[in-house]
């Protein structure tokens, strides 16, 4: 099975810094959560970017995460992988 580039982007961080212990793929939210999310968040979410979000909330002991990706952005990705080399039609994309 091919690795996807966001578990790549994982594995990379985690080697740098430190292990999350959960798989951040299960932590992607599709859009019509990320947009329940965002009115849930109130006027603070006008702050955040509309093709890329990440939501955190802590409740009790426990951690929750949902991450956005818009499909632009995943269609910018696909069409010019950062696994082939970055370049300035895919740096942007990368660091959203």
């Amino acid at each position: 099975m091919n690795e996807t580039l966001f578990s790549q982007i994982q594995r990379l961080l985690e080697r740098t810094y430190a292990q999350v212990g959960i798989n951040l793929e299960d932590c992607i939210i599709d859009r019509a959560r990320s947009v329940h999310l965002s009115k849930l968040a109130g006027a603070s979410a006008r702050e955040l970017n509309e093709i890329a979000r990440t939501f955190l909330r802590h409740a009790g002991d426990q951690l929750y995460v949902g991450i956005y990706y818009s499909r632009w952005l995943i269609d910018q990705l696909e069409r010019h992988d950062p696994r082939s080399g970055l370049s300035d039609s895919n740096i942007r994309s990368l660091i959203v």
